[in-house]
């Protein structure tokens, strides 16, 4: 999970372009910069330097955003390509059917591992091997 520091940044940016127009309008007001004479062309500059801050900050906050979306669509593609495959993967293990006898699903399984047994009885090297351990796990 993303630190709160990535947050906080837009919020301090915020708040010093409030103190920094309230110093540039106030300031003459305030008893300490009476002396002071204030050109009020100069607002016009700061305006336009501002709205074109604002104009960068919206357009970073609108990249981040877009780019946050692409990342949320790729996952949810990716999980529901995940659970097509279970749910495709569940129905062609349902649909089996062994000719011949009422065996359907899973029970195919512990049919052919039971055969399996059956013919490999001699065999007690198979025992020891990985995928004997697995399938007497599984479908014993």
């Amino acid at each position: 999970m993303k630190s709160n520091k990535n947050n906080t940044i837009p919020i301090i940016f915020i708040v010093l372009l409030i103190i920094a127009t309230c110093l540039f309008y106030y300031g003459s007001h305030i008893h300490i910069f009476k002396s002071v004479t204030i050109d009020y062309s100069i607002f016009s500059a700061y305006g336009s330097f501002i709205s074109g801050l604002a104009a960068f900050f919206s357009i970073w906050l609108l990249i981040k955003n877009i780019n946050s979306q692409q990342k949320q669509f790729e996952r949810q593609s990716f999980e529901n390509n995940f659970f097509q495959l279970i749910s495709i993967f569940t129905q062609n293990i349902n649909s089996l059917h062994f000719l011949n006898t009422n065996l359907k699903g899973h029970a195919v399984f512990k049919f052919l591992l039971e055969k399996f047994k059956e013919k490999t009885d001699g065999y007690r090297s198979l025992e020891n091997t990985t995928i004997y351990k697995i399938l007497i796990e599984k479908f014993s």
